[in-house]
């Protein structure tokens, strides 16, 4: 941005320059002559020596009002040393444009060489004469480049020269000067009121948002945190838990003296489509509800994972439901390294499998995942031999192997009574 650019922004709300020597500025709801006075005095003071100005409701309008640089009985103008500024009166541009000579519109649109010849060959000289005339006469006779000055002459003007003022995003904020905090809970108590203002800012427009951002102001620093959800939502409660899970992981240096929430990337909330014949498609929304006030009411963990020193895997470990559930605050959480898990099939898939001999067992090197794919087997790790159960009713006797396919994937496979099945993946 330039030193002019950055002064005419102090101001006018908006500025633009669309050629040389020709600046436009919005005036919408401004008082249109002192704001023209103040443009065109910072214009003098970085050097120019005389300043034109128009100011109309159509932009073709303004600008020959500016280039014409003397006001006609159709306008009024007002002149001091170095500036004149011409106004042309709401709802008399196109009167305005009928005296000047049709050459003027060329300033705005440059139209082929022979079009004003024709005009003037058949009597057109002005604007208003031009403009007296009818769209299908001017077609048939000018072509395109006729009508289009026709327009103009009209002072029908479709340029944008400014465009859509960008749409502020909610924010909420609080700071606070005579104490600082570093409970988890009462920072939590400021950030759901601050994400209910954006999340009730974001209803009334009928739009939610993907990503909030937290910023925490610091005694000599400020921290920012984002935190995102898997799709747009304006629902506090949504945010409130995504938060409290991010609180535990945030790391602050020294107390916090202020907090500010704001929205980012926002969008439109659309029902979603469905199916009317789906039987969870009418309940969707209330089911949606009702899990999140069971998670607002009793916390994340409401299973627990029972482990026992079973041989088989998928009795080694059972989710139960908890009996009693204990809120607890936001608490430090413990650095987790990435690894790999193993993912289990609630029930093993039967799988076809095309084996090759080695030594004493037989080796996966295909099998079939569906009915139209194959997946080949480039390393296959065992066999692992788990037998057991005999006092059981149903005893087993399992080969594991651990085999890496062409695509990538690490995935178990095992053989039980001369069948072949799929136990999981690792991911």
């Amino acid at each position: 941005m330039d030193r002019l650019t950055e002064a005419l922004l102090r101001v006018a709300p908006r500025v633009a320059a669309v050629g040389p020597g020709l600046l436009w500025a919005d005036a919408r709801g401004l008082a249109e002559r002192p704001l023209a006075a103040a443009l065109c005095a910072i214009v003098r003071e970085q050097g120019a020596d005389r300043v034109r100005a128009g100011i109309a409701r159509m932009a073709i309008a303004a600008e020959v009002a500016a280039r014409s640089g003397g006001p006609t009985p159709e306008a009024k103008g007002q002149t001091s040393e170095g500036i004149v500024i011409t106004a042309v009166p709401p709802g008399q541009d196109r009167a305005f444009l009928a005296p000047y000579p049709v050459r003027v519109l060329c300033d705005t649109y440059t139209p082929d060489r022979g079009v004003l010849p024709l005009l003037a060959g058949v009597g057109i000289e002005t604007c208003g004469a031009l403009a007296a005339l009818g769209q299908e006469e001017v077609e048939v006779r000018f072509a395109a480049d006729g009508v289009r000055l026709w327009r103009l002459a009209r002072a029908e003007d479709s340029r944008r020269l400014f465009g859509a003022l960008p749409r502020t995003r909610p924010r909420a904020s609080c700071a606070w000067t005579d104490y600082a905090l570093r409970d988890t809970e009462r920072l939590l108590f400021v950030i759901h009121r601050l994400v209910g203002q954006v999340c009730d800012a974001l209803r009334a427009r009928g739009e939610g948002t993907r990503d909030l951002t937290l910023r925490f102001a610091l005694n000599r620093s400020a921290v920012e945190h984002p935190c995102r959800a898997a799709r747009p939502t304006a629902d506090p409660l949504a945010w409130m838990r995504l938060i409290r899970a991010a609180l535990g992981r945030i790391r602050l240096a020294e107390a916090v003296t202020g907090l500010a929430v704001q929205a980012g990337a926002i969008v439109p909330i659309h029902d979603h489509q469905g199916d009317i014949f789906d039987r969870g498609f009418a309940t969707a929304r209330a089911t949606e509800q009702a899990v999140a006030q069971l998670l607002d009411t009793c916390g994340m963990d409401v299973v627990a994972l029972s482990a026992t020193h079973h041989p088989l895997l998928e009795r080694r470990a059972r989710w139960q439901v908890r009996e009693s559930v204990v809120l607890e605050g936001a608490t430090a959480s413990t650095a987790v390294r990435p690894s790999l898990t193993l993912q289990l099939l609630p029930v093993p898939r039967l799988v076809a499998v095309s084996t090759v001999p080695r030594r004493d067992h037989d080796v996966p090197v295909r099998y079939q995942e569906s009915a139209t794919l194959d997946v080949h087997v480039l390393v296959a790790a065992g066999p692992d031999r788990v037998a057991g159960g005999s006092w059981e009713a149903v005893p087993y006797e399992r080969e594991y192997f651990h085999c890496i396919t062409a695509d990538g994937r690490l995935v178990l496979l095992f053989r039980a009574a001369d069948r072949w099945y799929l136990h999981g993946w690792w991911d």
